[in-house]
């Protein structure tokens, strides 16, 4: 009898406000620290180091199709060097800041559903989904973007929650926001993720539901101008033009979405496919595999 009062007494210590990152911290240590002396440098990793080790031009490098992207690497790089323990560490802090981001962020909306919100940033902790960890010269910048994309979002929630701090916080999670956007396109459809947070958060104080739709609308109007300015830049004006081929040398062209405003109707079945197969693979298939398989 003794047994139960004692469990929740450690339920209520290990989801508190004040050890759940620790917590955190330590399943990432067990999970892939263990194994960062025996990491080094791997596939995308090497340019960046050679452009540092020779004095070569990173800003260069990334002007071919993120020009944005490139004071991230000049920063990690300057700091890290081309040591590969250091860059494995730097790679696994940036990867806990993101999962305790997303586990701040949520416990923002859920406040009283603690330990689911403590489970689901577990899970993303240690999802086998992704299994490139040890690449960490080119995956702790986009960990760090992915930490920003979460920061946007918990910012966004308290502007709604604090009526009185709206356009403080408001003008925080547009600047973060706006750096991951910029930096990289990998995170804009979790954009769409904001609409939907938004009602939630309003849903809450009782208001009827078309004055709801309303105002999630308009709160998210500014979030959508930014992502739609960028989406027509990247699609419109950063062209890659050979031989009179659009986005023909851009390696990182949007196919499907360019064939989805050119030929919806045989486009959508084939999306709706890789919809289909890719979340059965990463609810069921991938948990077959080695998480730490490159």
């Amino acid at each position: 009898m003794q047994l139960r009062p004692r469990l929740k007494r450690f339920s209520q210590f290990l989801f508190s406000e004040k050890t759940a990152p620790f917590a955190f911290l330590a399943v990432l240590l067990f999970s892939f620290g263990i194994f960062i002396p025996a990491w080094g440098f791997y596939y995308d990793d090497w340019p960046t180091i050679y452009m540092f080790h020779s004095h070569g031009s990173i800003l260069d490098y990334y002007q071919f199709d993120r020009p944005f992207a490139a004071w991230t690497e000049i920063l990690f790089s300057t700091i890290l060097g081309t040591n590969p323990i250091a860059w494995q560490i730097a790679n696994l802090l940036m990867r806990w800041l993101a999962v305790t981001s997303l586990w701040w962020c949520f416990r923002l909306v859920w406040p009283r559903a603690n330990r689911l919100v403590f489970g689901i940033a577990l899970l993303f902790a240690v999802h086998p989904v992704f299994s490139l960890q040890p690449i960490a010269v080119t995956f702790t910048k986009l960990w760090f973007w992915y930490a920003l994309y979460f920061l946007s979002l918990g910012f966004m929630v308290i502007a709604v929650q604090k009526p009185r701090k709206f356009y403080l916080f408001t003008a925080l999670s547009l600047l973060t926001g706006a750096i991951h956007i910029l930096s990289i396109e990998y995170f804009w459809g979790l954009e769409l993720l904001r609409p939907a947070l938004l009602w939630i958060v309003a849903a809450k104080n009782s208001v009827p539901m078309k004055r709801n739709l309303g105002k999630t609308f308009l709160r998210w109007s500014p979030y959508l101008a930014l992502l739609s300015g960028m989406v027509i830049w990247r699609v419109f004006f950063a062209q890659f033009a050979t031989d009179g081929f659009y986005f023909s040398s851009d390696p990182n062209a949007p196919g499907m979405l360019i064939n989805l405003f050119k030929s919806p109707l045989e486009t959508i079945p084939g999306l709706v496919q890789l919809v289909f197969h890719d979340t059965l693979y990463i609810l069921a298939g991938l948990w077959r595999k080695s998480p730490l398989t490159l």
